[in-house]
């Protein structure tokens, strides 16, 4: 399934603002994601055109049903009088209105609370156009996804609460102090509004790091410019700024173009532009044991490259250490089996995990730690700063 296609329609249709979607364990068959407010499941199916069925739960309790299929010829915003009939059972959606996603024609619909349990307990659904039969689709699985999708809705919620706290903490400071007492009402929004491309999902870890530059061990900074299509993909990628490695240069922009997915820039009008866009990957080696005897002075300080790390502490070598057992046990999933790192000097230490491949994967771990009430921020190291694993760094 090209997860892309489904992922831009549900942030337009359940978000205002689109933001970095998140796949789920695939159950019964479907694809499970998360969204800012909501989850969904899909599925594509066999025959003529391989229709898509995307079903998306929202926290507000919308239900929202989208089909799509590469041979219809819906036309976007026009409304449409379907029938849905689950198990022989008619239901009557809401507004129907047809859509265009990725070259593929198809339509969206609205539903009541009650449509999920029964589209957890059907077997089959058919669509009619009038008395034309539209398609009939299996919903084998259906019931196993759906409780994973509701599973997921209880994480959303949870990082919603815990952003909200975050905002609440911070309330009684103002954004900006300097803007005056008596800020200046803002400009009218253009009728549709001009808006920069925003990723929806798109991640390199260090897992992509590529075989022959680990064995050369080549690493360095590449920095890309691309270009963002209408279609929500990278159309074209040029390296601006060399890790000084051939291999690692290539790599990035392949995998820029690859898994990068935007909801394109809008021009004043609202329509669909193409922009540019550039971002920095940071190709560093897995740390190397360090000697216990070495600090944040000696030689060894030269050879680490900067670097991005998610922060979880700071203090003295003795409470980190004692803290580190405690946010371990806070997030099991995220932080039992990696390894703790250390870096700073005296009683400013922090503790550190990582190293992070693009700034965008750290913000991303940031995020989730934050959501199980880890006070977790992003550092970033610079060329030459020790970072030594916590076992190895010297002190009590």
């Amino acid at each position: 399934m090209k997860l892309p296609t489904f992922i831009t329609f549900a942030l337009a249709v359940m978000t205002a603002q689109p933001a970095i979607a998140r796949d789920w364990p695939t159950t019964g068959g479907w694809y499970v994601t998360q969204l800012d407010t909501a989850c969904a499941m899909s599925m594509e199916y066999d025959g003529p055109g391989e229709t898509e069925l995307h079903f998306i739960l929202g926290t507000d309790g919308r239900q929202t049903l989208v089909l799509t299929n590469s041979g219809w010829s819906t036309r976007e915003r026009e409304e449409y009088s379907l029938r849905f009939v689950l198990d022989g059972v008619l239901y009557e959606g809401g507004a129907t209105v047809g859509t265009r996603i990725d070259g593929r024609q198809g339509f969206r619909s609205t539903f009541e609370p009650d449509f999920a349990r029964h589209l957890a307990a059907g077997a089959s659904l058919r669509i009619y156009n009038g008395d034309t039969l539209v398609d009939q689709l299996s919903l084998g699985g259906t019931a196993a996804a759906l409780g994973m999708v509701q599973r997921c809705l209880t994480q959303v919620r949870s990082e919603m609460s815990a952003a909200e706290r975050e905002r609440q903490r911070w309330a009684h400071i103002p954004r900006d102090p300097f803007a005056g007492a008596t800020p200046s009402a803002p400009a009218a929004a253009p009728v549709g509004g001009a808006r920069a491309a925003t990723m929806i999902s798109g991640v390199i870890t260090g897992s992509d790091y590529p075989a022959s530059a680990l064995r050369a061990h080549a690493q360095g900074r590449t920095v890309v410019r691309y270009l963002i299509g209408v279609d929500v993909r990278v159309a074209s990628c040029a390296v601006v700024g060399s890790s000084g490695d051939a291999t690692l240069d290539s790599t990035t922009c392949i995998l820029v173009q690859r898994r990068f997915r935007f909801t394109p820039a809008t021009d004043a009008n609202g329509n669909p532009t193409s922009s540019t866009h550039s971002t920095t990957v940071n190709w560093s080696l897995p740390p190397e044991p360090t000697p216990v005897a070495a600090t944040a002075t000696g030689s060894s300080a030269a050879l680490q490259p900067a670097r991005e790390w998610a922060q979880i502490s700071s203090g003295t070598i003795s409470r980190l250490r004692e803290q580190l057992s405690g946010v371990r046990a806070r997030a099991p999933a995220l932080l039992g089996r990696r390894e703790a790192y250390v870096s700073g000097t005296a009683g400013a230490l922090r503790l550190v995990v990582g190293p992070f491949m693009t700034v965008e994967e750290a913000n991303a771990f940031v995020a989730q730690l934050r959501t199980l009430q880890v006070p977790a921020t992003i550092w970033s190291s610079v060329e030459g700063e020790v970072v030594l694993p916590i076992a190895q760094w010297p002190g009590h």
